[in-house]
């Protein structure tokens, strides 16, 4: 096991917002970047002294490499008190409770007591990387301006919300987070899937449904070894319980791995092996993708016991693209922005005018 625990030094706080605020500390007479999340140790000020979880940056890890503040000296005991009675990080020194909007005293425990609830149809995009969402919100907000979003944030991933800068940009826009299982602080907190699917639906009358994990999936190089293997199980949950489920693939053009490369087997592995009834899956049929990189992806598709089982749906997306991209200020994947790696949007881009025109009865 690798854990390291430090002291530093709050010299400015860069940003402050409900759910994260981001500061800079001083460590051993180094300026750091740390997250600190507001509803487990309160709000940063500068000048105080805050023991840090370095083991991120010490491990050289990728969307995790910030260093987490734990404790705030002189501020060691914290209340906050609110409704709820169910606990996430159960039986460990961070157990707090959260009302969940299943649990009585939530405006949604009536209608989830209703064992007959179904979701009636609703479009559930189902995503293999947290990177995929806002080009997947962005493309269907332009497609049907003003809908209802909801974002079920899983634990695949960072387990608070608050972590992903675009989910609090989001959120900013009208998007809704529900925070399922492990996971935490969103607007709404969440026990189970299935009951989140049906509330996203029918308590918050949401058109679109996409479900993710948070910034940095765990992998290791093994087909089955990597917490996307999640989407199966919601990809059931919203297929039993009535919805319409549409897979978005993991492409890339830009990434050297060739696991990932074209087509990832992430992707193609949870398709085979993991579901066993047939599934819509989005494709960009053209764009402005390499040419190399979308012929690796399609063949690396047909040649799959996936192609005889699932069903792809390629959709033209350079349109959308024009539209779209230009946009999406800051937004990277593994480093990569939109030019880098062309293919990665898209399956994101190809999901949403498939959502668009679901909800538009074609």
């Amino acid at each position: 096991m690798n854990l390291t625990y430090r002291w530093g030094k709050v010299l400015r706080v860069l940003s402050r917002h409900p759910w994260a605020e981001e500061a800079e500390v001083l460590l051993d007479g180094e300026v750091a970047r740390a997250i600190g999340y507001p509803s487990l140790v309160g709000s940063l000020a500068e000048g105080e002294e805050v023991l840090l979880n370095t083991t991120a940056v010490e491990l050289r890890l990728g969307s995790g490499g910030v260093h987490f503040v734990l404790l705030r000296r002189g501020r060691e005991a914290l209340r906050q008190a609110g409704p709820g009675h169910l606990v996430k990080d159960r039986y460990t020194p961070w157990q707090r409770a959260y009302l969940h909007l299943e649990e009585e005293g939530s405006p949604y425990h009536e209608l989830l007591k209703d064992p007959s609830l179904t979701l009636e149809g609703a479009p559930v995009a189902l995503l293999f990387l947290h990177s995929q969402l806002e080009p997947l919100l962005r493309a269907f907000w332009h497609l049907c301006p003003g809908e209802k979003a909801v974002y079920l944030y899983t634990g695949g991933g960072a387990r608070p919300a608050g972590f992903s800068r675009t989910v609090r940009r989001l959120a900013e826009e009208g998007l809704t987070v529900i925070t399922v299982g492990e996971a935490f602080g969103g607007h709404l907190e969440a026990v189970a899937g299935p009951s989140a699917l049906l509330a996203a639906v029918h308590g918050l009358r949401a058109r679109l449904v996409a479900v993710g994990m948070g910034p940095g999936i765990a992998g290791t190089g093994t087909p089955l070894g990597h917490t996307a293997v999640e989407v199966s199980a919601w990809a059931l949950w919203a297929r039993s319980l009535g919805g319409r489920p549409l897979i978005i693939p993991r492409l890339s053009s830009g990434d050297p791995r060739g696991r990932h490369y074209g087509l990832s087997h992430h992707t193609l592995s949870v398709l085979e092996r993991l579901f066993p009834w047939p599934l819509p899956v989005a494709f960009p049929a053209e764009g402005p993708f390499p040419e190399e990189a979308l012929k690796a992806a399609r063949e690396r598709w047909k040649r799959s016991e996936a192609s005889r089982r699932h069903l792809l749906l390629e959709v033209a997306v350079g349109r959308l693209w024009e539209a779209v991209i230009p946009g999406l200020k800051g937004w990277s994947h593994m480093g990569r922005g939109p030019l880098e790696d062309p293919l990665f949007l898209g399956a994101p881009l190809a999901g949403a005018a498939i959502l668009a025109a679901w909800q538009k009865g074609v």
